[in-house]
């Protein structure tokens, strides 16, 4: 969805996601980072980069209409991550990554740096952007690990549909949280205190997969 708004400081088109396949692992992540759970036109200027206070002043119908236009598929559409399956390929920086359909194992260096990060989250969902940098850098330079060349891809990444990361990124967590990690379901309590839009919505992440949504003791 392409949508103008005019401010009194600029006129600016601004790209809006209709749909999960759309959605950046960026916007996905800032969701489930900054989303109450309630209120739309937070969620709204997450997903477009729209001012918060602005979309609250607005008398704008169109801009009303946009709002729950975006975000109506929040709610109606079931986050399939879980069944979506590893992508054969994956275009990054200009190139093309050939994916290995049976993912392998970090490497000590890679699987200490994702712990580390992993130690300090809340959800897999945070780290989805990091570990798959972390795993595709060396695929892309065709080299070794490198810590800070991989950060740089994150930023990448982050402009990527969530659909496409999604399951790079959780099958390597998964594999970290079955190697020793104990995890219980978990939300940032405000995703948590929802209201009945909301907790549809968290009800079909939970249901899309049991272990999406986590935290380690």
């Amino acid at each position: 969805m392409k949508l103008t708004v005019t401010t009194d400081k600029q006129t600016r088109t601004y790209e809006i996601a209709e749909s999960w396949d759309k959605l950046s692992t960026r916007t996905y992540q800032r969701i489930l980072a900054e989303w109450d759970g309630k209120d739309l036109v937070r969620l709204f200027s997450i997903m477009s980069g729209i001012d918060y206070a602005f979309i609250s002043t607005s008398d704008s119908e169109e801009l009303e209409d946009s709002l729950l236009i975006a975000t109506k598929f929040i709610y109606d559409e079931k986050p399939d991550f879980k069944d979506v399956p590893v992508p054969d390929e994956i275009t990054l920086l200009g190139k093309t990554i050939k994916v290995p359909g049976n993912l392998g194992r970090l490497s000590i260096g890679q699987n200490i740096h994702v712990r580390q990060r992993l130690a300090k989250s809340k959800t897999y969902d945070e780290l989805i952007s990091f570990t798959c940098a972390v795993y595709l850098q060396p695929l892309l330079d065709q080299g070794s690990f490198d810590l800070d060349r991989a950060e740089e891809i994150e930023k990448h990444i982050l402009d990527l549909p969530i659909t496409k990361t999604y399951p790079i990124g959780f099958f390597l967590l998964r594999q970290l949280g079955s190697s020793g990690r104990t995890w219980t379901n978990a939300l940032p309590l405000t995703l948590r205190l929802l209201t009945k839009s909301g907790q549809a919505f968290l009800q079909a992440l939970k249901s899309a997969n049991s272990n999406l949504l986590k935290t380690s003791i």
